[in-house]
């Protein structure tokens, strides 16, 4: 990647998981990820997630 590279992997679309199946220290999986890769003097804004009604 190179030196003054972020690498943010955001997960808010992923379509599948196996993540809260598995045990501490396992190999998971997530699909869809997308990732971001921001040079010196870029900016990533922080989705803001609206919390589900339970």
């Amino acid at each position: 990647m190179g030196e003054g590279i972020v690498v943010i992997v955001d997960g808010t679309s992923c379509s599948s998981t196996n993540i809260h199946e598995i045990q501490p220290g396992e190999p998971f999986t997530i699909r869809d990820l997308r990732v971001h890769l921001l040079s010196r003097g870029e900016r990533y804004t922080l989705p803001i997630l609206e919390q589900m009604h339970v």
